[in-house]
């Protein structure tokens, strides 16, 4: 016995497709079904969020959703390819700044002359303010891309389609 199916039959899904090709209206709507928005598509309106989700963006694109969907994707290895490299290159420079800072703090210990130890301190203020500054580059390193979770949205005032 076949499971009863929520999807909607051939015969109607056909109908839709064609009802919305050629409606005059502007219609939004959802789907996961990428054949029926790559046949429909017209404008893309993207929501997300970053910054650790406490901020959102809207993107309005009037492409269709194959050009949308690899554009997409582009722009996601991009950010994250470019955020591995910022981590990388920041990683290198931390590791850089430890060592440093490990000596200078090694000279300021063990130096016994008032002069080189005037310059070791001198050095060492300068290497705790590199630290401030790495600490600022630490926050503005590119996000990795995040999997996008789902956003809530509700309109009011919308009128439905005409019955036909």
């Amino acid at each position: 016995m076949d499971e009863p199916s929520n999807d909607l039959d051939l015969e109607t899904l056909i109908w839709l497709e064609n009802y919305l090709a050629q409606c005059p209206q502007a219609i939004l709507f959802v789907s996961h079904d990428e054949q029926f928005l790559e046949k429909l598509t017209t404008k893309i309106i993207h929501l997300e969020s970053f910054k650790k989700r406490k901020m959102a963006q809207t993107t309005v694109q009037q492409l269709d959703y194959q050009a949308y969907r690899e554009g997409r994707k582009a722009t996601y290895y991009k950010q994250q390819k470019q955020a591995q490299n910022n981590r990388k290159d920041f990683d290198k420079a931390l590791q850089r700044h430890q060592r440093q800072k490990s000596q200078v703090r090694h000279n300021v210990l063990n130096t016994h002359d008032a002069t080189a130890g005037r310059l070791a301190a001198k050095k060492m203020k300068s290497v705790l303010s590199k630290e401030r500054n790495l600490d600022r580059q630490q926050k503005q390193l590119t996000e990795r891309p995040l999997n996008e979770e789902t956003i809530e949205i509700f309109f009011s005032n919308i009128q439905p389609l005409p019955q036909i």
